[in-house]
């Protein structure tokens, strides 16, 4: 890996404009369009961090709602057990098949908390 490669791996802040009236998010590498909460750039792969955003404009974004999903898992399921996981998934990569996370496809720690039922 190279330099540049092991450099967009760190997070970077997202560049904010106002365009036409409307606050848009920049990635600072490529200078492309971004969607608010995108961890990376589709178009250049830099990571992106948006903590340095402040709290009225996420608000005002409308980002302020927290979604949770609830499912069952086997007893033995421990999170970042990716093959006993009800929502992940075989995809294909070019060392082979691997299994993937629709909540955490970047593999940064497994973003499920555990409840036991009384």
């Amino acid at each position: 890996m190279d330099k540049a490669e092991i450099l967009k791996q760190l997070p970077v802040n997202v560049v904010v404009r106002e365009v036409d009236g409307e606050k848009k998010y920049f990635c600072p590498t490529c200078d492309r369009e971004t969607i608010f909460g995108q961890t990376t750039c589709k178009f250049c792969k830099q990571t992106l961090s948006f903590d340095k955003i402040k709290e009225e404009e996420v608000k005002s974004a409308g980002y302020e709602t927290i979604a949770t999903l609830s499912f069952s898992v086997a007893n033995d399921f421990t999170p970042g057990d990716c093959r006993k996981c009800p929502i992940s998934f075989i995809a294909k990569d070019p060392t082979g098949n691997i299994y993937t996370c629709p909540l955490n496809p970047e593999k940064k720690g497994c973003p499920l908390k555990l409840t036991k039922k009384k």
